[in-house]
């Protein structure tokens, strides 16, 4: 965690301010797992975590073995560079803190409370011991006490890791229920205690006479009694390597790991191997190796914090496709109902009123209004059946497919639309091949195919006048596959607009409502065939499609 001495920085940090993960099996998308949120201080480690804190360890050890051949020799001139040393511990402690309080805020942890200060403390206790320290800032004039500079770092080098011993030794309390009241006055309040204290420390070290403990023999060796600081730091941070250890809880738990055992590394440097000489090469290696710690970790706990706000930002995007899928499954649904239930209301109206007129002559004719109210009942059923294949191409898994005889489903429904077709003088043309194999769908399904082509090709040619118009359905057996095609005389495709006609919401009507053909798209693809229109030539336009056909059962042959 970078910090201060009189001879040392503390080392840093925890880790992410959110799981690194993307969550575990059952976390909501809010990151919230068993009701908890997945912040760093609740999300349990994963294997790569592990790994990756043994890593930094182990280059923290290896730095420390590398340099403790020259750990002794002096670095004259390097004095300038401690400001920006300074300034990034500073802000490494401070980000960190700001972060930790932002997680106190959101789970009202007593454990990430005192975290929090500890950093606000290490953070704030390098500002004294940068103004005090020989030479940094002589402008401030605070330089004067030989032990200053040496005072505040016991203190920061002891009080952070006791702030970190006491995190691991606080219990978790987990009620389940949401965080109650403002966590403005317990942030505010330890704020202003932590800053009080420094400020207090600050006064009584550097601007008073008060006696301070000999640290120091000169501006560049310590003193016996100094010697008594890195041992004590040492057993701080062993306690709370044993004790985070034991009850490794989360993310958090493991990153502080890692910054005591970095504290260590330092104190070893800082205190030992450089024989407590400011500016050596082993005083400098073990600033280098307090503030690499603090930087890494604080990249984790950002990469964290950035890991669950693109979870977060995933899931609102996840769940906002999700609703505008029901919505337009709804509008699709509803567009689709209204566009197959036309036809057959159209029949109901023209056998009611048939069957109206038959009823109304001079001498009824019953047998003709039997025959109008069967037609209604007969339509009735189809719409019903409609109704049904439209919910299963809804539902996924529903439809039943069973092997189908393509002619006869067309002569079925042709049989339906006949009326209409003799209503509007349209002369109808059916070329069926013969011996056709069977294709697998369906038989609901590839009548709502056929009703909507045949349906496209009644509208087309009633919009096109001055010529004799003719429906044509054409079926041939190609390898493999059964080929069938509606053709009108009618106005006709433009270019630009054959490859769009099969998409949702598409349509050249001035009342129609894009869904026809986008279903008679999906359901020939769903059941592993193709559709596409070409043109009739010279009026018109053809839309073919080709279903898989079912294994022959006889010595059939493809139509030439």
């Amino acid at each position: 965690m970078g910090a201060v001495d009189g001879g040392r920085s503390v080392s840093e940090e925890t880790a992410p301010g959110a799981s690194r993960r993307e969550g575990p099996a059952g976390a909501g998308p809010g990151g919230e797992r068993d009701g908890r949120l997945l912040l760093i201080s609740t999300a349990p480690p994963s294997r790569s975590d592990r790994w990756l804190a043994m890593g930094v360890v182990g280059g923290l050890v290896a730095a420390l073995v590398a340099v403790e051949p020259f750990a002794q020799v002096r670095l004259d001139g390097t004095q300038s560079l401690i400001p920006a040393y300074l300034v990034a511990v500073l802000l490494n402690q401070l980000i960190t803190a700001v972060l930790l309080m932002s997680h106190y805020a959101v789970q009202r942890s007593r454990r990430v409370l005192v975290l929090s200060a500890g950093y606000l403390f290490a953070g704030l206790m390098i500002i004294p011991w940068a103004l005090t320290f020989p030479g940094a800032f002589p402008a401030f004039g605070l330089d004067a006490r030989l032990q200053a500079t040496a005072t505040i770092a016991a203190v920061n080098r002891l009080g952070f890791p006791l702030f970190v011993l006491v995190y691991a030794l606080l219990p978790e309390r987990s009620t389940g229920q949401a965080p109650r009241g403002s966590s403005a006055w317990p942030l505010t309040a330890m704020a202003a205690v932590v800053a009080g204290t420094v400020a207090a420390l600050t006064v009584l070290v550097a601007l008073t006479d008060t006696p301070l403990p000999p640290f120091m023999r000169d501006a560049h060796s310590v003193a016996t009694l100094w010697r008594v600081v890195p041992p004590a730091a040492i057993v701080i941070c062993a306690a709370g390597l044993v004790v985070l250890r034991a009850r490794l809880r989360s993310v958090l738990d493991l990153w502080l790991l890692v910054v005591l055992a970095s504290i260590i590394c330092e104190v070893l440097l800082l205190g030992y191997l450089s024989d407590g000489v400011r500016l050596s090469l082993g005083w400098w290696a073990g600033r280098v190796c307090g503030l690499v710690a603090a930087s890494i970790v604080l990249v984790v706990l950002l990469s964290g914090t950035t890991t669950l706000y693109a979870r977060l930002a995933r899931s609102v995007l996840a769940e906002r496709r999700a609703r505008e899928s029901r919505l337009t499954t709804m509008e699709a649904l509803s567009a689709s109902i209204a566009h197959e239930i036309r036809q057959p209301l159209s029949s109901v109206v023209l056998s009611a009123a048939a069957g109206l007129r038959w009823l109304r002559r001079d001498t009824p004719d019953l047998a003709e209004v039997e025959a109008s109210l069967q037609r209604i009942q007969a339509v009735g059923e189809r719409a019903g059946q409609l109704l049904e294949s439209i919910r299963m191409n809804f539902k996924t898994g529903a439809a039943q497919h069973v092997e189908v005889d393509v002619n006869r489903v067309i002569e079925e429904v042709i049989a339906r639309c006949r009326e209409e077709t003799e209503l509007d003088r349209i002369a109808l043309r059916i070329e069926l091949g013969q011996t056709l194999p069977a294709v697998a769908i369906d038989p609901l399904q590839l009548q709502l195919v056929l009703s909507n082509l045949i349906s496209n090709a009644l509208d087309s040619m009633r919009e096109a006048g001055g010529r004799m118009r003719v429906l044509r359905i054409t079926t041939r057996w190609a390898p493999d596959e059964v080929l069938v095609s509606v053709a009108d005389n009618g106005t006709g495709l433009p270019a630009e607009h054959r490859e769009r006609i099969f998409n949702a919401y598409f349509t050249t009507k001035a009342e129609g409502s894009g869904i026809g053909l986008m279903f008679c798209r999906s359901i020939i693809e769903a059941n592993g065939g193709r559709i596409w229109a070409a043109d009739n030539i010279p009026h018109g336009a053809v839309l073919h499609f080709a279903l898989p056909a079912a294994p022959p059962r006889g010595p059939l042959r493809p139509q030439e």
